[in-house]
């Protein structure tokens, strides 16, 4: 995903001065543009997914099945 950001322009690498076995991956102008531009529709998807979510009983319980009650 790092290579195809970079590919794309929105980011860049930049090697750690302290531990050479670092990469940073910095955001560029054109990173930061598209990031302003989408962040509305992704918060908008995320909102509706996590409402969503959180009305459904069995996500709330994580997916899991409600354990059974020993007799």
């Amino acid at each position: 995903m790092c290579a195809r950001l970079e590919d794309a322009g929105l980011t860049l690498r930049d090697l750690c001065e302290d531990d050479r076995r670092g990469v940073y991956s910095v955001i560029t102008d054109a990173g930061r543009k598209r990031y302003a531009e989408t962040e509305p529709t992704y918060c908008a998807v995320l909102r509706t997914a996590l409402d969503k979510a959180a009305s459904d009983p069995e996500a709330r319980r994580g997916g899991r099945r409600r354990p059974r009650r020993l007799t």
